[in-house]
């Protein structure tokens, strides 16, 4: 008997094509689309190592961020340098101006001084003597006031600074970051998965996918499309293992499936590892 080349399955090109895989849009005979499964299962294992990968970046992304941290703390301690030399200067200019207000009042007090003690020893003064020198006395105190109102500290300039400015994270990709979110929308599944719920490989404590439109009386309609599907009590959480690591464990408990639903007639058969599976009324292999 004779097919024609569309009716062939896809990978062997010589015997017919009995399921049709709803991703590709291959058909493929039922030894073939074993294959086929598997190596989409080894391409979904290589995706979770990716997303391993992903992860873990994201872990050390902490730590990537330390010398920005530095950068920071280096930024600070020049900041305090500079504040710390200004304020040193300006103690200096105070200390300059105090020594030069004070330095005629010293040269006048020291000539006062000196004509208290030669009056003192020789006796030579009088009422208008002591009242003369009790008013330079009240001058020179006048002068020291007067030196004391005429410096003040103006720090009006640094009162306006918008200390918020003087330092920015920036980001070297302002706009990448925003177009995150758009770029995983815009490469979301197509509308066959919105219509039919993603397999349980992706997640955990689920039941397996089962396709509520799938033809019933598959034996009579074959070649036929249909989902991949497998029953089992437990599926195991993916995390790049191999693939003959992951098949018949379980995430739970570690028992193996114990049963697969056939994809033609839905028959459930026991499920037996390491061993060839096929359905026990239509003779179908079991899923992967």
């Amino acid at each position: 008997m004779s097919f024609s080349y569309s009716a062939l399955c896809a990978i062997c090109k010589h015997n017919p094509s009995t399921t049709s895989c709803q991703g590709c849009k291959g058909k493929y005979c039922s030894t073939c689309i074993s294959e086929h499964r598997a190596e989409l299962s080894r391409e979904l294992d290589g995706l979770f190592n990716v997303r391993n990968e992903l992860v873990e970046n994201i872990s050390n992304l902490s730590t990537k961020m330390y010398p920005r941290f530095d950068d920071i703390d280096l930024w600070e301690k020049e900041m305090h340098g500079h504040i710390d030399f200004i304020a040193s200067t300006a103690r200096d200019q105070v200390r300059q101006f105090q020594s030069e207000s004070s330095k005629n009042v010293r040269i006048e007090l020291d000539k006062i001084s000196k004509e208290l003690q030669e009056r003192q020893k020789t006796g030579g003064y009088i009422e208008d003597d002591l009242n003369r020198i009790r008013q330079q006395f009240k001058n020179l105190d006048s002068i020291i006031q007067q030196s004391n109102e005429q410096i003040r500290i103006d720090t009006s300039v640094s009162n306006n600074i918008d200390w918020n400015s003087l330092i920015r994270v920036m980001p070297m990709h302002a706009s990448r970051t925003s177009s995150i979110s758009n770029n995983v929308q815009a490469n979301q599944a197509p509308n066959y998965f919105q219509k039919h719920p993603a397999p349980s490989y992706f997640q955990t404590n689920r039941n397996l996918y089962n396709p509520s439109d799938s033809l019933s009386n598959s034996k009579k309609s074959m070649p036929y499309q249909q989902v991949y599907s497998r029953e089992s009590t437990s599926i195991p959480y993916r995390t790049g293992m191999p693939l003959n690591s992951t098949r018949g464990a379980s995430m739970s408990t570690g028992n193996p499936i114990r049963h697969f639903t056939c994809i033609g007639c839905k028959t459930v058969n026991d499920y037996h590892p390491n061993e060839r599976n096929i359905c026990s009324t239509c003779k179908c292999p079991a899923p992967l």
